[in-house]
């Protein structure tokens, strides 16, 4: 009796120490599962750690690399700079030297302006008269004939004018509307006849206008006057210019 109910125990003991292992066993084999699962998600962990190592590594070499090239522009930038500064001190020392070059040039234009008619006028006796005027007058007439806007009215006039002054007859050319009353513009002379008193001289026709013409007041009754070539020039350029073609 003693016996069975011992042989009863062992089995069931041996029953439970059973259950207990495979128990055991499966919790074994899910702890292992388990492990291998994290090994494997470690071992790819640290493969992405490597990858992200060797970016970094690349990144680092790519970053060290553009270090160099920022070296190297900046020392190209510093010559440039160099070199800018260099040029800025030429084009400064060349800008002084054109302005220099500028003031001398226009010293000399003044100079040659002031020149350029330095034998235009030839000095001579002053001369009074209307008969000695109108004398001189009556030794030439003009070898060229009139021509609208090329030898007109205002190029006899300044012509004319030369001759006369350099006879010795101080002489004004007059420019205004036309004494004659048909109202074209037009320009004559005034020389001086006697100290203070002037004579018109019609330089187309080449002669004196004398008291007796019915208009001989109109040529008192001008725009303006010029004392010179210069003073005719400066106000019109190309109306005056007789020796041009």
């Amino acid at each position: 009796m003693v016996k069975n109910i011992f042989i009863v125990l062992l089995s069931l003991i041996l029953s439970a120490a059973s259950l207990m292992i495979v128990h055991y066993y499966s919790l074994t084999q899910e702890l292992l599962f388990d492990l291998s699962e994290t090994r494997t998600r470690l071992s790819e962990s640290i493969t992405q750690l490597e990858q992200t190592v060797l970016s970094l590594s690349q990144t680092q070499l790519s970053l060290s690399q553009t270090q160099t090239q920022l070296t190297q522009k900046t020392t190209e930038l510093a010559l440039v700079g160099a070199q800018l500064r260099l040029t800025s001190t030429e084009l400064s020392s060349a800008k002084n030297e054109l302005t220099s070059l500028k003031t001398r040039y226009d010293q000399l234009a003044v100079t040659a302006e002031s020149n350029k008619f330095f034998f235009y006028y030839v000095k001579s006796t002053q001369q009074y008269g209307v008969d000695q005027l109108a004398a001189f007058l009556n030794q030439g007439r003009w070898a060229r004939s009139y021509e609208a806007n090329v030898f007109d009215c205002s190029e006899m006039s300044a012509y004319l004018e030369r001759d006369l002054e350099n006879a010795g007859f101080h002489t004004l050319i007059a420019i205004g509307k036309s004494p004659d009353g048909s109202g074209q513009g037009h320009a004559w002379l005034l020389a001086e006849a006697s100290q203070g008193h002037y004579m018109p001289v019609e330089a187309t026709a080449h002669s004196v206008v004398y008291w007796s013409t019915p208009y001989f007041g109109n040529y008192f009754k001008y725009d303006r006057t010029f004392e010179t070539i210069q003073e005719a020039l400066t106000y019109n350029s190309s109306d005056y210019d007789w020796w041009k073609p």
